[in-house]
């Protein structure tokens, strides 16, 4: 991070192609992933998981179906798991997209990092209500939104959780479908001793907006303080149906 005086002039530091782009890609992902699309559509991801503990990794695959069974309000989930058929239903009026930046009065010019290209934005540091113990407490977190558009959360940042848009420009192939997503990434410290680590490809062309998500859990040896890889998964979509 580096902060810019007042006589930096902003054309020095901001791309305004770029910027669009960046509104372009990432102000549909913050939109609510299962609203608009039609009775019907659907979803099929395949889903693979490994487990290390067992030898070099035990692995078990099944699909999962979403399918958006009334407009608007329900989307029913469908996965087969060793021959049974398990059917689950949530309400799409429970489902968020990608965060979007709190607003806050104070913050300093920070210049980030995406795809090659330098953006402004603004870094925050903000108080949010999180729950501890059964009691609810003020944690801080550090927010960096764009500055031409301050709703567009880049890059958060807190004790236990932070995360950032790494990339506009992830092509992934779906069927006949080539989409191009944004590709986030994002560390949650479990423990002192285990790091949960996701990657997500994201589309707004895709009910979900999920095209693929990678897991990898690892847990600290305490003798030799090495990261040792616990369990991975893969979730892939293989298939959807649908239009907004």
């Amino acid at each position: 991070m580096r902060n810019y005086d007042k006589d930096t002039t902003m054309s020095a530091v901001l791309n305004d192609h770029h910027v669009r782009r960046i509104v372009h890609c990432v102000a549909p992902l913050q939109r609510n992933p299962w609203q608009g699309w039609s009775e019907g559509a659907n979803v099929t991801r395949h889903y693979e998981h490994r487990d290390y503990l067992r030898g070099e990794g035990v692995v078990s695959v099944n699909d999962i179906v979403f399918e958006v069974v009334e407009f608007d309000k329900r989307v029913h989930r469908i996965e087969k798991i060793q021959g049974a058929t398990k059917r689950q239903e949530f309400l799409i009026a429970d489902e968020q997209g990608l965060t979007k930046a709190k607003r806050a009065a104070v913050g300093i010019d920070a210049a980030l990092m995406i795809d090659g290209t330098m953006v402004m934005s603004v870094l925050r540091k903000i108080k949010e209500a999180d729950t501890e113990y059964e009691r609810f407490i003020n944690k801080d977190v550090h927010q960096w939104s764009l500055a031409a558009f301050p709703s567009i959360l880049l890059r958060y940042e807190s004790d236990e959780l932070q995360w950032h848009i790494q990339s506009l420009n992830r092509r992934r192939q779906v069927g006949e479908h080539s989409l191009n997503c944004v590709k986030l990434a994002i560390q949650k410290q479990i423990s002192l001793n285990e790091i949960h680590n996701t990657t997500r490809y994201l589309s707004a062309k895709v009910p979900g907006h999920l095209v693929e998500e990678q897991q990898h859990y690892y847990r600290k040896d305490p003798d030799t303080a090495q990261l040792g890889l616990l369990w991975s998964s893969r979730e892939l979509t293989a298939g959807f149906r649908g239009h907004l």
